[in-house]
């Protein structure tokens, strides 16, 4: 797989997404676009503005002093820092525009939103890397 800074955010988009429906879901709720957006608006925002801050389309050496053309990759996939970063500016974003249209913030959620989406969007990277040094 290329390993380009488009393909990084789809598969974040695609995270985030699941995320947002399984949450949905747990909780009883009816699965429309109406509330798909109001629930992950917030997230992919954050998720977005995380890829702005990190400047995750750069690309990078995957591989340390590696000089071929196939040693080199989007930022986004990296996890440490881009990764953990985006993730950083995905919850506190999103917390505080869910806070500013009143939804909730409950302790219970703000953990869950980031220990899913820690265990989603590090994850793919880190089994990328796996892939990518075997």
């Amino acid at each position: 797989m290329k390993k380009t800074f488009a393909t990084a955010v789809v598969i974040d988009i695609v995270c985030v997404i699941a995320f947002t429906i399984a949450g949905i879901l747990s909780h009883g709720e009816a699965l429309s676009a109406g509330t798909l957006f109001r629930v992950g608006a917030p997230f992919l925002v954050g998720l977005l503005l995380g890829h702005a801050v990190t400047q995750s389309w750069r690309t990078v050496a995957a591989r340390p002093a590696a000089a071929e053309a196939s040693a080199v990759q989007a930022a986004a996939f990296r996890l440490w820092p881009h990764g953990v970063l985006i993730l950083a500016v995905e919850i506190a974003t999103a917390m505080v525009i869910r806070s500013l249209i009143g939804d909730g913030t409950a302790t219970s959620f703000v953990i869950v939103s980031i220990l899913v989406n820690a265990a989603l969007l590090l994850g793919w990277r880190a089994i990328a890397r796996a892939v990518r040094t075997r």
